[in-house]
């Protein structure tokens, strides 16, 4: 099982993520070590940090959606992310055609500001398909029956599968592909690049990455989750630490 260490954030975490690569090393200064982080700033602040709290030789410091695009990356082909110029392109399509466009944008549907919000929101839904199942009808169940929201889950939808169609990926695409790489034992450690694991857990966790990581964790040699403690339970992230270990942990108290 992956050993939890709990800490306060800003410079507590980054001293026990250092202890926690030192951990891991097992007294070899030049062991690579993975540290994942859920967003940009926490790395950047992590890469900042680590060279005042023991130092980080050793350790390779990126994100979820760097690594996911690394493991996926043989699987990719000719596919690659879709930039926002393109995504704009569609939904304009969408939204221009009578067929495709829902009732709700009748009197909007040409309009940039129109455009720019159903680009924004499908930046904002797009870690819905990373849901097994139905990912569409989830998001319908979002919208609670509201027009305006049901019009935009269709939307978001419409475009995103054609999207795909033409080679176009989103983030939900490449996490999946990453998750699926990493649950196939027939993939081997190296193709991967699988190592010794640091995985912080902050309350900017995307919960979208939970399958990703939890296989990531599956196969790594050695993990230590380093999560941030929060005076606000409603902030806890212990929920997805036990989801990420597969078992039931508690934050302290403070």
């Amino acid at each position: 099982m992956a050993e939890v260490r709990w800490t306060a954030p800003g410079r507590p975490m980054a001293a026990a993520v250092g202890d926690a690569i030192r951990h891991l090393q097992a007294g070899d200064p030049l062991r690579l070590v993975r540290v994942v982080a859920p967003d940009s700033a926490t790395v950047d602040g992590l890469r900042r940090a680590l060279p005042l709290n023991g130092g980080s030789c050793g350790a390779e410091i990126g994100g979820t959606l760097r690594l996911a695009n690394e493991i996926a990356a043989p699987d990719l082909g000719t596919r690659r992310m879709a930039p926002d110029v393109a995504v704009l392109a569609v939904v304009q399509q969408v939204l221009a055609d009578p067929r495709t466009r829902p009732a709700a944008f009748a009197t909007c549907a040409d309009h940039p500001a129109t455009h720019d919000a159903i680009v924004r929101a499908a930046s904002t839904l797009v870690g819905a398909f990373t849901l097994p199942g139905d990912p569409a009808a989830a998001l319908a169940s979002l919208a609670a029956g509201r027009a305006s929201a049901t019009a935009v889950v269709q939307v978001v939808t419409t475009v995103r599968e054609r999207l795909l169609r033409q080679g176009l990926l989103d983030s939900a695409a490449i996490v999946r592909i990453a998750a699926r790489r990493l649950g196939d034992r027939s993939v081997p450690d190296a193709d991967l690049a699988i190592a010794p694991l640091v995985l912080v857990v902050t309350q900017q966790f995307n919960p979208a990455h939970v399958a990703m990581l939890q296989a990531l964790v599956a196969r790594a040699p050695g993990v230590v989750v380093v999560a941030t403690t929060s005076r606000n339970p409603e902030l806890s992230v212990a929920a997805h630490v036990s989801r990420l270990v597969n078992a039931d942990v508690f934050a302290p108290e403070h």
